[in-house]
């Protein structure tokens, strides 16, 4: 009998609609997200569908193969039967473990597909077989680079789970990595009965129906094969987030429910793999943030997440007239061009706006005064003799006239002499007393080029 018994690997995951949902998100909620190629294909509960160039395919368990939408049990009289190749190569049995001998042109991937080499479904070809890691660097979402090579960490039996980690073989048992977790598939005709890694025991047919039981009851190198999965083997199941998990087989050959469900690890995919409600955590960040960053020069500057889940180079901001150096070229405030009015201080970086509003203004003023009059106080004769001409009693001013009286007894006062005040005009105070005509003068200059920001 054969059975397929897990040994401890590094799991990682992968959201298989992460395209779908990254569109769905893009677009808002109004409408369910459409769940891709890969909607409804259960792999036959033997292996999970991978979406990948707008087609689907299945990576099927150890001891199963592709065929179409389906895994199909190996057939260990037969390894090749219904395996296709893709319709480009033809299947060899190796050990008697089917593998696929591809076309020139095309390459194998580990799933027993054969796809173009490079050609423009290249990112398909890497999801199981692992393409060149290109010239730039980098890999298709979903897939890790290891040792040059972009490889699915799900699938490839050399980096199952994590770069490097291999998926040993036992005894009579193949090494096989499927969701990221090693599998030991007992090679046709042997059974594993005690629970310890490696098929110990020889299988002889029994029945010719398989029952669920954890058993290859008609020993054809399957277990279980006729079920949803085989008894107490670990399985792929779906999460409680809809990622591809694992859990064990029940005793009825179920796969254990989304509760039960163990999610894989956290992936850089846009989505919530492990099922703690956030995207792509334990990295730098999520593909497609923007966030702010220190420039070299000291400014602020923005940044955006890339696919890697590791932020971009910090792009520098324009440059803003703030006296500092915003876009990092070793210049401050160039392009910016400043006039002063010098009568008002506005500044204006339009030198015509800045000109006509460059006007002072200021009340009209008197002109200074002009006096006139004589009062003679005492007269002398020609031999030099004086005499007082009146005696003065009071002086009085009233309006603009300056009056010099003397007292008249009850009669009152008599002006003995005046002096009048008269003003010239008006005058502006701006032009050094030029005269104006009244009201308010005013006067204009020429803005001049200075330093700085208006």
């Amino acid at each position: 009998m054969t059975s397929v018994r897990t040994m401890p690997s590094l799991f990682r995951g992968r959201q298989l609609a992460a395209a779908a949902l990254a569109a769905w998100f893009a677009g808002g909620c109004a409408e369910t997200p459409d769940p891709g190629p890969c909607a409804g294909i259960a792999c036959s509960g033997h292996g999970y569908c991978v979406a990948s160039a707008g087609s689907a395919y299945c990576v099927c368990a150890a001891g199963f193969h592709p065929a179409g939408m389906e895994c199909r049990p190996n057939d260990p009289t037969d390894p090749c039967r219904d395996v296709d190749c893709d319709g480009h190569g033809r299947c060899v049995p190796l050990d008697g473990v089917p593998s696929c001998d591809c076309d020139p042109g095309f390459e194998a991937l580990g799933a027993l597909h054969c796809a173009p080499a490079g050609g423009a479904d290249a990112d398909a070809d890497a999801d199981a077989g692992g393409e060149t890691v290109g010239p730039d660097g980098g890999c298709p979402a979903a897939l890790t680079e290891c040792e040059g090579r972009c490889v699915d960490l799900y699938a490839d039996p050399q980096h199952c789970g994590a770069c490097g980690h291999a998926c040993p073989g036992g005894l009579h048992a193949t090494g096989t990595c499927a969701v990221g977790n090693c599998f030991l598939t007992c090679e046709p005709g042997w059974s594993d009965l005690d629970g310890v890694p490696g098929c110990e025991a020889p299988c002889a047919a029994g029945s010719p129906t398989e029952t669920c039981n954890g058993l290859d009851d008609n020993c054809n190198g399957a277990t279980d094969e006729t079920f949803a999965c085989a008894a107490g083997a670990l399985t792929v199941c779906t999460t409680r987030c809809g990622t591809p998990g694992t859990g064990v087989c029940s005793a009825a050959c179920a796969p254990p429910d989304a509760a039960s469900c163990r999610p894989p690890a956290e992936v850089c995919n846009g989505a919530d793999d492990d099922c703690d409600g956030a995207a792509d955590n334990g990295f730098d960040c999520t593909p497609g943030a923007a966030g702010s960053c220190a420039t070299s020069c000291g400014s602020t500057g923005a940044r955006t997440c890339g696919p890697d889940c590791r932020w971009g180079e910090c792009a520098a901001p324009a440059e803003v007239c703030n006296g500092a150096d915003d876009d990092c070229d070793g210049a401050t405030d160039e392009g910016y061009r400043v006039w002063s009015c010098p009568v008002n201080g506005t500044r204006n970086p339009d030198l015509a706006t800045c000109n006509s509003g460059c006007v002072e203004s200021a009340a009209c003023g008197p002109a200074p005064l002009s006096v006139a009059g004589t009062v003679t106080l005492r007269v002398c004769d020609w031999e030099g003799s004086c005499s007082p001409n009146y005696f003065i009693d009071r002086i009085v001013a009233s309006g603009n006239t300056i009056s010099i009286q003397q007292s008249s007894g009850w009669s009152g006062w008599t002006d003995i002499g005046s002096i009048t005040l008269a003003p010239t005009g008006l005058v502006c105070p701006l032009d050094a007393g030029l005269p104006c005509s009244g009201g308010t003068c005013s006067r204009r200059a020429s803005c001049v080029e200075v330093s700085g920001c208006p």
